[in-house]
């Protein structure tokens, strides 16, 4: 599966910003699904749509958006190293680059890494996103019943990455405040549906 998966690489991890970002014109990635479903609570449909049809200029990016880029590897390594990790986490081959769905060739992937875990004596394929939570963001990471929950534009990030990839499972990896890792396991067929409903 990871074999078929790395065959639809429309560019290769590493391809330089400026490319990355004309191949990305036009095109919805994970990172714009939240947007445009109205669920992320710093960029609204409107402000995504004018992002994506040029009638507005990104801003640069932040420090607190440079350190998260950064830190994804230190992240991965360290939520692989966890002992407490879900099931038997594990490191799954090499980073992948962007992707596209078989059928949808607007609809792009590129998560951060691929791995197996193993559930319930299974091992399975899986999507994994890491993410760096600062003090000033970690409230956001509660539900209403005060549990620890990762946001509902993430949780539809990764359900993105698994519907392009055609993948079963996620799992974000979370570093909170810089103290705590958080790991959440999902099934991204409720959100899928939800993203789908929007």
């Amino acid at each position: 599966q990871l074999a078929a998966i790395q065959g639809r690489e429309a560019l290769p991890s590493g391809t330089a910003h400026d490319q990355w970002v004309r191949f990305r014109k036009n095109r919805v990635g994970g990172s714009d699904i939240g947007a445009i479903c109205g669920w992320n609570p710093w960029c609204s449909p409107a402000e995504k749509f004018a992002l994506m049809t040029g009638h507005k200029e990104p801003a640069p990016a932040t420090l607190a958006m440079r350190a998260g880029l950064a830190t994804e590897a230190f992240i991965l390594d360290e939520g692989f190293a966890d002992p407490n990790r879900p099931g038997r986490l594990c490191s799954f081959g090499p980073k992948i680059g962007t992707v596209t769905h078989t059928e949808h060739m607007w609809a792009i992937a590129n998560p951060d890494a691929m791995a197996t875990i193993e559930l319930d004596g299974i091992a399975q394929l899986c999507v994994v996103d890491a993410k760096r939570v600062g003090h000033w963001a970690k409230e956001h990471w509660f539900d209403e019943n005060g549990e620890q929950a990762a946001p509902a534009h993430y949780r539809a990030q990764i359900a993105w990455y698994c519907w392009v990839l055609q993948v079963d499972l996620g799992v974000i990896v979370a570093l909170v405040d810089d103290k705590d890792l958080l790991f959440r396991v999902t099934l991204p067929s409720a959100s899928c549906s939800l993203i789908a409903d929007r």
